[in-house]
């Protein structure tokens, strides 16, 4: 199976992974903010320099679709548009929240609810829950946090039923 190019760039790190069969065969990340654009076509080239592959071998691009940074996200969703343009492959969005709750389900042995948050600034979150199935149970919404955020979600007579741990 062809190679897939990730790009994820909804939150302050920059990323680029290369993946074959679901596989990670390469990554390179940025921890640095507002370093997207200056930055993310560099990494994309130096990830497939350090595969050591050849760009006729991707066969797709996948890119976070958010929520997450706006700014961040329109530099990741035009390079992706662009390269599988001058690449003529297909482009794969990818739910970001969605995305991350998958990683963590995979660990997920107390088959626990998964609530993946997005710091979306000034006190708020962009946030989504899945039942352990990795089903949604409930919309991706911006969630203002404070000390008492999940208290009726978490408490034993909240509509989820969970404890806090």
């Amino acid at each position: 199976m062809a190679l897939v190019l990730s790009i994820e760039t909804s939150t302050s790190v920059c990323s680029v992974a290369l993946h074959q069969t679901g596989k990670l065969v390469a990554t390179l990340e940025i921890y640095q903010d507002f370093s997207h654009a200056s930055k993310l076509g560099l990494l994309v080239d130096d990830v497939i320099k350090l595969a050591d592959i050849k760009i006729r071998d991707i066969g797709a691009i996948a890119v976070s679709s958010g929520p997450g940074s706006y700014t961040g996200l329109r530099i990741g969703t035009s390079l992706a548009k662009g390269l599988c343009y001058a690449w003529d492959v297909p482009l794969i969005s990818v739910p970001t929240l969605q995305m991350m709750a998958a990683y963590v389900g995979s660990f997920n042995t107390a088959d626990a609810f998964l609530c993946p948050m997005i710091d979306a600034r000034r006190m708020e979150v962009y946030c989504q829950l899945f039942d352990s199935n990795l089903e949604e149970t409930e919309q991706v919404h911006a969630k203002v946090i404070d000390n008492k955020s999940f208290d009726a979600q978490l408490s034993p007579n909240g509509p989820l039923g969970i404890q806090k741990i």
